[in-house]
């Protein structure tokens, strides 16, 4: 077994050794200062990811209504002309949000089952986005592109009548 073996004991030697008592001081000083920054940036990542997902589902927010013209006007989602002839103007009022449906529209469906044969879009939405097909008495709102659909507003209002 030989002269060459070197035991453990022989091999550690006191941190102290290597280092003054003021160095050892510094040392520690430096380990608390580098956990407490770690825990304040941990903390700061935290809170920045919440907002992150705060903001995501802000981004992503829409409405959606549907209902008789006298319906929607009564709810304040419409507003109409003078004796109520011509063009209806979507009311993007926060009041007027409140009564609607919120939805995600990354999650929202892409096939709306409306409860009446003649629809009608009344926000401002890319025709080419979607298609009203009509099946066993009722029609059916298919959004073909979300993403275009969604581009122009995000609050869907339907007129049914």
């Amino acid at each position: 077994k030989g002269a060459f073996r070197v035991g453990m004991d022989d091999m550690q030697m006191p941190i102290s050794g290597f280092y003054t008592q003021e160095q050892l001081k510094e040392l520690a000083y430096n380990v608390e200062t580098l956990t407490g920054d770690k825990a304040r940036l941990e903390e700061q990542v935290t809170t920045q990811g919440e907002a992150l997902d705060i903001q995501d589902e802000i981004i992503n927010e829409g409405y959606y209504i549907m209902g008789t013209r006298k319906e929607l006007k009564d709810a304040g989602i419409i507003n109409t002309t003078l004796l109520g002839i011509g063009r209806s103007k979507v009311n993007l009022e926060q009041a007027a949000l409140e009564k609607m449906e919120k939805i995600d529209i990354r999650t929202f469906s892409n096939e709306i089952t409306i409860p009446s044969k003649k629809v009608k879009i009344l926000s401002h939405m890319p025709e080419n986005s979607y298609a009203i097909i009509m099946e066993n008495g009722v029609s059916k709102l298919f959004i073909k592109d979300p993403a275009l659909f969604w581009s122009l507003s995000r609050i869907l209002v339907i007129e049914i009548k």
